[in-house]
């Protein structure tokens, strides 16, 4: 038997943390587990119900009873790329708030860019400057 042939069965229902231990059990591996879940009084648990493509159809009536949308169905290929595209957002996300807490005015991109240019004008005339003649490694220019 190939593993292709064998199919999955049932669903995996994946749901956020409500409470600070539920938290703490998701993140920090506790031993304490998510036990009750009660979807009708806490609907907002509820991210993804995974399982495989033969059981979509079922899985999703059985939440349309329940009263939630059959989007929250998928499969597990569909999950995975789920998680893909959120995990790229989360970091382009990070580095766009990164970016955004480095970022300068123009007027102190202008003095750098000023303060770098008579540096550098300064060593290609071969003469140290106090900048860099803090007592490390010489500065005179080597020919």
């Amino acid at each position: 038997m190939l593993i292709q042939d064998v199919y999955l069965l049932g669903c995996i229902f994946v749901l956020f943390p409500r409470t600070e231990l539920d938290k703490k059990s998701m993140y920090y591996g506790m031993e304490s587990r998510i036990e009750t879940v009660n979807l009708r009084e806490h609907p907002e648990q509820l991210y993804r119900v995974i399982t495989t493509t033969e059981n979509i159809n079922r899985v999703g009536d059985w939440l349309q009873e329940a009263g939630f949308s059959k989007e929250y169905v998928v499969t597990y290929d569909e999950f995975l790329n789920i998680m893909r595209n959120e995990r790229k957002l989360q970091e382009e996300r990070q580095k766009e708030s990164l970016d955004n807490r480095i970022s300068v005015g123009p007027d102190i991109k202008q003095e750098i860019q000023k303060r770098s240019t008579e540096l550098f004008q300064d060593l290609d005339n071969g003469a140290p400057t106090e900048r860099l003649n803090d007592g490390g490694a010489p500065t005179e220019r080597l020919d």
